[in-house]
């Protein structure tokens, strides 16, 4: 179909409506998870500021703080010595992974007790699609997310939020609503209404450089998008445009992906001084890649769609290379990489990270690194 079609052409239809706010998806998500799990087994913990990460003094970041900390401007991904000077009297504990995975199973294993169509996205955050269990035993998806919350709290001790909705982006949206311990329900009936005010943050893909477009644009809303042209929205997004006019309008036409794959697989190390020297990085990303090679062995099957390096300056900006492959990535492919980024900026650098992406159908999932 043509531009000029589709520009005059209603996309939203009733029935187009109708057929897509059937389903019943919730999503969960732990409130502060590493933090949690360490208040509840160290009682003293909960009234006090806290985050987990490496120690002050260090080149170290926190992969999470509680809700207290979050009041002093503490977050994750914020340097351990930058936390401190916001809160003084934060205490900052090591991450025990082993035990925060065993507790993400624990959760795991209850949702299964109420559908097996469930997308993990971390340890602490899924997607469930309770369509069938609420047909079947004509309940509201709203009162099996209360009860999934009463009954991790009761197994586990510790709360989660829930967004409920008819779509992965609504349910999304809910669950980051009212947090902590969150609950918020976003009907069909309410697609409409609740759409008009929301913030184009929220929007899934949209970034801080494409907030700042839109800022500049003065499109803050959903309606803002709304009220756009096709045409005008293609010249904004480029190829996603469609995507967005669907999502401002509240529809989003993914499935819960009970066999989600890993997107990426990488490393990263951040260093106690910062590294001038080629050379010296050089040696820095062999023992990477060692490291990277170890973590990749379990997933060797998988299809490759790329190589990335990840470099952090001493500024803390930061900037990412990547090469299109199709097989693992040799050593000598990521030394290329890395001189191909230090032609373009050759300064101090406080973190490297390498990694590949896996090959699957979200071609807007970005690379993530380990906090």
């Amino acid at each position: 179909m043509s531009e000029a079609v589709i520009a005059d052409f209603n996309l939203i239809t009733e029935d187009f409506v109708q057929k897509w706010t059937q389903k019943r998806i919730l999503h969960f998500d732990m409130d502060c998870f590493y933090a949690a799990v360490e208040m509840r087994d160290q009682p003293r913990l909960q009234h006090v500021p806290l985050a987990i990460g490496g120690p002050p003094n260090t080149r170290s970041v926190l992969c999470t703080s509680n809700y207290l900390a979050r009041r002093f401007g503490v977050k994750s991904a914020m340097s351990s010595n930058q936390a401190v000077k916001l809160c003084p009297s934060l205490v900052i504990l090591p991450p025990r992974f082993d035990k925060y995975k065993k507790e993400s199973l624990k959760i795991a294993e209850i949702f299964k007790r109420y559908t097996s169509i469930i997308e993990f996205l971390s340890l602490d955050e899924a997607f469930l699609d309770v369509t069938q269990p609420c047909k079947e035993g004509g309940v509201f998806a709203s009162h099996l997310a209360k009860e999934i919350k009463l009954v991790v709290k009761k197994e586990t001790g510790l709360t989660i939020s829930v967004g409920i909705s008819f779509n992965k982006f609504l349910a999304k949206v809910g669950s980051d609503w009212k947090k902590p311990d969150g609950f918020f329900v976003i009907p069909p009936e309410n697609r409409e209404s609740f759409m008009k005010n929301l913030a184009v943050k929220f929007i899934f893909g949209v970034g801080q450089k494409t907030l700042k477009k839109l800022d500049d644009l003065n499109i803050n809303t959903c309606s803002d998008i709304q009220k756009k042209s096709l045409q005008e929205l293609r010249a904004i997004f480029g190829s996603r445009y469609l995507d967005i006019y669907y999502l401002s309008h509240g529809l989003d036409f993914r499935n819960v992906d009970a066999e989600h794959r890993r997107k990426s697989v990488s490393t990263e190390e951040t260093f106690f001084k910062d590294i001038y020297l080629e050379e010296e990085l050089v040696l820095k990303l062999k023992e990477l890649y060692e490291d990277w090679c170890r973590r990749f062995a379990k997933y060797s099957q998988q299809e490759i769609k790329s190589a990335v390096i990840k470099v952090k300056y001493h500024d803390f900006s930061q900037t990412t290379h990547e090469i299109k492959l199709n097989q693992k990535p040799s050593l000598e492919i990521f030394i290329k990489l890395l001189k191909e980024v230090l032609v373009k900026r050759n300064d101090p650098i406080r973190l490297l990270g390498i990694g590949v992406r896996i090959a699957e159908e979200n071609k807007f999932q970005q690379l993530e690194f380990n906090c």
